[in-house]
This record gives structure tokens, C-alpha cells and sequence, in this order.
């Protein structure tokens, strides 16, 4: 025999259903709930005495402003495994995130300055008495802090075979610290007081080395709208380390100042210009392969350093041959 089932039974459940659906749309329609929604602190790369204010952007998508809202901001940089100091505070109240709409949040004139270059932690930490929801208040970034001085922009004159003063061949210079894990360094650089930037440095593999060392990345200005003959005083670059290939250029939270330096360019006194040599190399520069490491976009490595082994020179194994002048 079939249990029936009470038609007041079902009156009951199909209340409480409506019930709860209506308290749902009463919260939803007369109650807050402000976000952190993103910050300008890039979680993999920023530049070491580069003083920015901390920008975040805080969300309120129901239909009650968030009022007496209270935003603490902090910057934590890590010492070792368990010690962390803090470098940066700071605290204002009072403030209203409107309902449906986003809140532009900024430190101002307290300037975040970070002298040493290592791992950080930025903490960001809400309250309000009417938000209806406290799980998305409190919010932490890792990231990385990089030495400013070890990147340098260039351009350079070019003297022999043609002589180009002022030419669109540009490279970055950098200073890289010792590490023991590949990172794939892209670049965006922009021209000042503009929106015309390019991605000019597009996944340069950065391996394992156990000591310090200096690498020149070469690339065409051509691409920020430049011709030869152009002096470019300064630009402004962003920077991005990333264990995996990016597959478009990012988009940077600031942009850093540079003032390049001129470098003259000589192939070789002796050598005459023949025809348009120069900007035949400078046309391949402009257009670089794109990196691809299989179908994984990444890097698998074993670092050697200086610990491969000698090998004796045989002349009797390895001679004199048409393509080889033998060892010795």
C-alpha cells in the first residue's frame, strides 16, 4: 500500500520554502554586501624603491549601501619561513560603499615604499555593522618585490656598416640575482603621456644560475610608433615574472619611469654599408618567435653550473676531418 502523503504536510514545506525564498529577496534587496574586487599590487612582480599609494577597489552588487565602513590596510614582508615585519599601515573609517556600485579606494598621499627587495604579503581587512556578509572582508596577496636598479631601457646609434643616429633598435638591460627555479620575464613598455604600448619582451626564459649576471633583450621601438631618427628621452615599463608562458601581454597596475641611455652601435670600422643591411636586421627583430616548450607551457631543467666534468682531448678518436680540425 502507497503512503499518502498529508496535503497539509505539503502546505507546510511549500511555506517554509516561501518563506525562506522571501527572506532571501528582503536580505538581497535591503541589505549590503561590500567585496574587495582587486587591487593594484600585482601578485608576481613589483619594483623596489618605486613609493606607490595602495589602490583597491571594493564592490557593493546588492541593493543597501554599506555604510560606517571601515578599510585596514597593511604590507608584510617576510624575513624568514615563520618571521614577517610590517612595513606599511593604514586605517581609515567612515566611509559608504553604495549599493550597486563600486567604491575607489586609495591611500593617497601614504605612500607604500618598499627599500628591500624580497617576498611580501599585502593584507586587507574590512568591517561594517549593516554588511550582511563578513566572509569576503579579509583579503591577502603574496608577492614578489624586485630590485629597480637591475633594469635598464636603451637605444642606440648606429655607426657602422649605415649609420642610423637615433635608431629604432632598442633592448632592456638586466641585472638578474642569483635563482634556483626558471621564470618566464615579460615587459610592456609604453610611451609617456600616452595609451601606445607594446609587449616587447614576450616570455624570455630566465634559468636557474647560482650567481649574479647581466642579459640584454633586444627589440624594435618601431612598434610604440617611432622612426629612425627619433631621440626617445624616456619611457615607461612594466614588468612580469611568471612560472608559465603568458599568452598576451598584460595589463600593468603602474607604469615606471625611465630615462634611457644612448649607446652608439659599431658592427665594424673596416665594414662599407651595403644596401639597407641594418634595417633588414632591425625589420627581423620586430616580429620574434613566439617560445613554446611542448605541450606544457613551461620548463623542466636540471642545473649543471660548474661542476661538468672535464673531458680529455683525443686526436686519435676525434682527428683532422672535413668538418672538424681534430682536438689538437
Amino acid at each position: 500500500m502507497k503512503r499518502k502523503i498529508s496535503p497539509r504536510v505539503i502546505t507546510g514545506k511549500f511555506l517554509l520554502v516561501m518563506i525562506i525564498f522571501v527572506w532571501s529577496g528582503l536580505i538581497n534587496a535591503y541589505g549590503g554586501d561590500a567585496y574587495i574586487l582587486r587591487t593594484n599590487i600585482h601578485p608576481t612582480y613589483c619594483l623596489c624603491n618605486d613609493p606607490k599609494p595602495v589602490n583597491v577597489i571594493f564592490e557593493n552588487d546588492l541593493g543597501f549601501d554599506v555604510t560606517d565602513f571601515l578599510v585596514t590596510i597593511q604590507v608584510w614582508h617576510q624575513l624568514s619561513i615563520s618571521a614577517w615585519e610590517k612595513t606599511f599601515e593604514y586605517i581609515l573609517g567612515g566611509l559608504t560603499v553604495a549599493a550597486n556600485s563600486q567604491l575607489q579606494f586609495s591611500t593617497d598621499t601614504a605612500m607604500w615604499h618598499p627599500t628591500v627587495p624580497g617576498y611580501y604579503q599585502l593584507v586587507v581587512d574590512t568591517y561594517s555593522p549593516v554588511d550582511i556578509n563578513l566572509s569576503n572582508n579579509y583579503f591577502t596577496k603574496n608577492f614578489l618585490v624586485g630590485d629597480f636598479n637591475r633594469i635598464k631601457l636603451k637605444q642606440f646609434d648606429l655607426k657602422q656598416p649605415l649609420q642610423v643616429n637615433y635608431s629604432t633598435l632598442g633592448a632592456i638591460e638586466l641585472k638578474l640575482p642569483p635563482t634556483d627555479k626558471p621564470v618566464f620575464f615579460n615587459a610592456m613598455i609604453q610611451k609617456p603621456m600616452t595609451t601606445t604600448k607594446a609587449w616587447m619582451v614576450q616570455n624570455l626564459p630566465i634559468l636557474p644560475f647560482d650567481s649574479s649576471h647581466e642579459l640584454f633583450y633586444y627589440f624594435d621601438y618601431s612598434k610604440l610608433g617611432y622612426s629612425p631618427g627619433d631621440s626617445i628621452d624616456s619611457l615607461e615599463f612594466a614588468v612580469q615574472e611568471d612560472s608559465v608562458e603568458l599568452t598576451n601581454g598584460f595589463e600593468p597596475y603602474w607604469w615606471v619611469k625611465d630615462i634611457l641611455y644612448h649607446i652608439p652601435y659599431d658592427v665594424a670600422a673596416d665594414n662599407e654599408p651595403v644596401g639597407d643591411t641594418v634595417e633588414s636586421v632591425l625589420d627581423y627583430l620586430g616580429d620574434l618567435p613566439v617560445l613554446l616548450f611542448g605541450d606544457v607551457y613551461s620548463l623542466d631543467y636540471k642545473y649543471i653550473g660548474c661542476e661538468m666534468p672535464n673531458i680529455d682531448l683525443d686526436s686519435i678518436r676525434h682527428g683532422d676531418s672535413g668538418d672538424y680540425a681534430g682536438d689538437w
